[in-house]
This record gives structure tokens, sequence and C-alpha cells, in this order.
């Protein structure tokens, strides 16, 4: 279980997160708005998606960017912030997802020392929740699922 209070763990052979995403919503359009946040600038999220639209009604991807910039070594947090029209267009859903990028230092042109490996998820009871339905040496997959936007994100996460 992976709980939106709780960050997840990029690690450093990790540069892109693609997610997937689509509404059952059918009778009227979600819009939603979409920032990424780096607490530190030795991390620069780049989203490759428009930043305000509204959600497809079936499933499509995207994908959000996470360099590390300069030489600097650490544990970096990321927020992606989601902003849904649901249920009204006054009344709002608001979701907070968590990551901590890891970046390596580096010598010159070379890579020293990786990050630590990808921690156990952690949960808090959350109805919003992302649940782990794969995990392999390539691909760690997660599934958002809100039923109150009746919206559901799958979150791919490849290494580099």
């Amino acid at each position: 279980m992976y709980s939106t209070k709780f960050p997840y763990r990029v690690d450093t052979n990790v540069s892109q997160v693609v997610f997937s995403w689509n509404t059952k919503v059918t009778d009227r359009k979600i819009a939603y708005t979409l920032r990424a946040i780096a607490d530190d600038n030795a991390v620069l999220p780049v989203i490759l998606i428009p930043r305000h639209g509204y959600l497809p009604t079936s499933t499509e991807d995207f994908t959000i960017e996470y360099r590390c910039a300069g030489n600097k070594a650490g544990q970096f947090d990321v927020s992606l912030h989601l902003n849904f029209s649901w249920p009204s267009e006054t009344n709002n859903t608001y979701v907070v997802l968590k990551q901590e990028k890891l970046c390596a230092s580096r010598d010159g042109r070379r890579l020293v020392a990786s990050g630590a490996a990808a921690g156990e998820a952690a949960t808090d009871g959350n109805e919003r929740q992302l649940n782990e339905s794969e995990q392999d040496e390539q691909l760690i997959q997660f599934t958002f699922t809100s039923a109150c936007t009746h919206t559901h994100i799958h979150i791919h996460i490849h290494n580099t």
C-alpha cells in the first residue's frame, strides 16, 4: 500500500514516472490543474502534459521527469498537486502525491554512489490510497482510485 500521506521514493536510476489516468464521470467534464513542486532546486520536476485541462474518459498517459541538477547528492522532496473540479466547480477535490527523489553525486561525467533502494510504502487508512498491483525490476505500478472523483490514476515508474 502507498498512502498519499507518505512519500514514495524515486530512486537514482529512475528519471521519469508515467501516469495513466481516466475518469468514469461522463455526464460532464472534470477539470484538473496539476503542479509539481520541489523543495530544493537540486531536483527539477518537468510535467509533460498541459498543467490545466480535462480528465480523459478513456485511459491516457502523461509523464513527469525528475531531473537531478548539478552535482548535489541527497534525498529531495517533490510534491505533485492535483486539483479536480469534483463534485462541483466551486467544491473541488485536492490531492497531493508526495515523492522523495534520490540524486547521486556526480564527479565530472561519472556517477558516484547510487542511492538507497526504494523503501517499503506505508499506509494510514486514508480513503485515497495507491495500491501496489505489480512490482518487478523494470516496472512498479500503483493504482490511485478516488471514490469521490471517480478517477483512476495508474502510476508506472520506469528504471532508466
